[in-house]
Formats: C-alpha cells, sequence, structure tokens
C-alpha cells in the first residue's frame, strides 16, 4: 500500500493519542500542544479543532505522523505549512514527500501564490526539509514564538505558486487523488 495523507476524523483520536504518547519526548522541544495532549479526548477535541486541515501520514496502514497547513489568507492567497513524523519514521523521507503532495494540492486547489514553513531557528530538521522542498530562506522573525515561557526566535521560509512548478513541471506534477468523503479532502494517495 502506497503511503497516503488522509484527513484526520474522531475515528483517529485512539491512534492518534497513541502515536502522541509514543512520541511525546521527541515532539516535545518543537510543539507545546505535546504537553498539552494526555488523554484521548485530548486528541478527540484537537481533531475536531483542525477542521479538516490536518491529515494523518498513513504508511501501509499505520499512521506515522501528521502534515497540515494552518489559516489560510484568502486575500493574499498564503498558507501556512507544518508536520510532524514519529522517531521511527525519520530520515527517510516520508515527511518531504508527504509535504511535497500537501503542497501541490494546496496551490492546484486554492490556487494561492504562497506557502510558509516557520520553525524555531534551532529546529535543524525542519529547516533542512524546507530547503530541500525547494523553500527560499526569508530571515529571522526575532523572538517570533512564545514557548514555555521563553521568546523563541523563528526561522522563516516561503515558497511561490509560480516557483513549485518552475522545480516541477506540470506534466511531472502528481496531484493526490481526491476522495470525496468530506466537503475538503479525505484521503490524497502520494504518487510515485
Amino acid at each position: 500500500m502506497p503511503l497516503s495523507l488522509r484527513t484526520l476524523t474522531l475515528k483517529d483520536s485512539f491512534t492518534l493519542y497513541h502515536l502522541l504518547l509514543k512520541n511525546k519526548e521527541h515532539l516535545a522541544p518543537w510543539f507545546e500542544w505535546a504537553h498539552d495532549i494526555g488523554s484521548i479526548l485530548d486528541c478527540t477535541e484537537f481533531i475536531q479543532q483542525s477542521q479538516n486541515r490536518d491529515f494523518g501520514i498513513w504508511n501501509d496502514g499505520t499512521m506515522i505522523g501528521v502534515v497540515g497547513h494552518h489559516a489560510i489568507n484568502w486575500r493574499h492567497k498564503h498558507a501556512e505549512i507544518g508536520y510532524w513524523i514519529a522517531q521511527d519514521w525519520q530520515g527517510k523521507g516520508l515527511v518531504q514527500q508527504a509535504a511535497s503532495s500537501l503542497i501541490a494540492y494546496l496551490l492546484h486547489q486554492y490556487q494561492l501564490n504562497r506557502i510558509e514553513i516557520l520553525c524555531t531557528v534551532h529546529n535543524q530538521r525542519s529547516r533542512k526539509l524546507a530547503e530541500k522542498l525547494g523553500f527560499t530562506y526569508e530571515g529571522i522573525q526575532r523572538e517570533g514564538y512564545l514557548f514555555r515561557d521563553r521568546y523563541w526566535d523563528v526561522a522563516c521560509y516561503s515558497l511561490l505558486a509560480r516557483e513549485f512548478r518552475a522545480r516541477v513541471p506540470n506534466e511531472l506534477i502528481h496531484l493526490p487523488s481526491i476522495h470525496p468523503q468530506t466537503p475538503l479532502v479525505r484521503a490524497m494517495e502520494l504518487g510515485p
């Protein structure tokens, strides 16, 4: 079975909770919410609040991470994406594949002009992934995140639609197949 993205649903609460529980120490340095998820109910609330913006990354029927987008700015046609993967699955290129598919979907489906990745400056894995995805480093937002009662500098990356199209010609872009179980998107099969 290929790697796939599927909109998180309430049925995923149990699976997501156990994946987060197993990876809490791995995720805690980067995500404040990793400290806040203490029960299956917390995962249920997270999924309800995500409003179809977060997708489980599935490999052979097993959830291995999440990729998603944050509030789309419709006036200026841009959105921020985020991602994480279980520690056991790091270094295999799977987040890159999932994020790339989500980017293609967002640029095509919503005709966005700009995708952003923001991460703390010391999150080297996330910064390297942004560069592998073709994002341009724009600079630092000084003390842009308040996390654990401390302000952190934030590295800012962006990718424009024209840059994505120039990097990946239209005939090579594999748009995920969209399964219409929800108004937004239920599942995306990730191409080769």
